[in-house]
């Protein structure tokens, strides 16, 4: 309150192109490959793993980080697309498939062969995540007092959207990896985004989410 900026709309778009979207501007400046939209049906079979990892207290962080693999004859393909390479984990616009009832969200894509895997609803089972793989060597901390270790199994909290409420969470770290465990599942976490984590309200560091 009493900043300039304090009644400004938020940005959704890219500042520096102009009012342009992410969506558009990729295509305005990527090549089109013809390709595949493949929904997958939230009881299918090759869902059962990751459902039952998400709902297991004795899973490990391993286990939690786990994406599901799809493999193209796993679900009903759709329509044809201008390329993989537009979308992201979570989107839900740009796609152009109406009909479905529920709103149709991106879970993975796959840029060799060209898919983009979607599920209808946000609660899909292959939006939610019990924890991610971060980049370690790329968190950066505003407390220069503190280090990873500072940080092993403290309770801290975490968003990975702008405006998100904050959600639970605390590091696990192993001889190889680094993870980022919540306490509940959150959904549409992708790979490239920044987690942040705070001790309270206090925001203490920030990294990349590299799985």
């Amino acid at each position: 309150a009493g900043l300039v900026t304090s009644s400004k709309k938020d940005s959704q778009g890219l500042s520096f192109v102009g009012k342009v979207s992410l969506p558009e501007f990729l295509q305005q400046n990527l090549s089109v490959k013809p390709g595949k939209v493949v929904l997958i049906d939230e009881k299918s079979p090759i869902l059962d793993e990751h459902k039952k990892n998400l709902g297991s207290s004795d899973a490990g962080p391993l286990q939690w980080a786990q994406r599901p693999v799809f493999r193209e004859e796993d679900g009903k393909v759709l329509v044809t697309l201008q390329g993989a390479h537009f979308f992201t984990i979570g989107l839900r616009k740009g796609l152009q498939i109406g009909g479905t009832g529920l709103p149709m969200f991106v879970l993975k894509t796959d840029v060799v062969y060209n898919l983009v895997y979607t599920g209808l609803g946000a609660k899909h089972p292959a939006l939610q995540m019990r924890a991610l793989d971060l980049d370690a060597p790329g968190l950066h901390f505003v407390r220069n007092d503190l280090k990873i270790i500072d940080l092993i199994n403290r309770k801290l909290k975490a968003r990975v959207r702008y405006r998100q409420a904050l959600f639970d969470c605390h590091i696990i770290v192993t001889e190889s990896r680094h993870f980022c465990v919540f306490d509940l599942a959150q959904s549409s976490v992708t790979p490239g985004q920044f987690l942040a984590f705070y001790d309270d309200d206090e925001l203490i560091c920030s990294g990349t989410i590299s799985q």
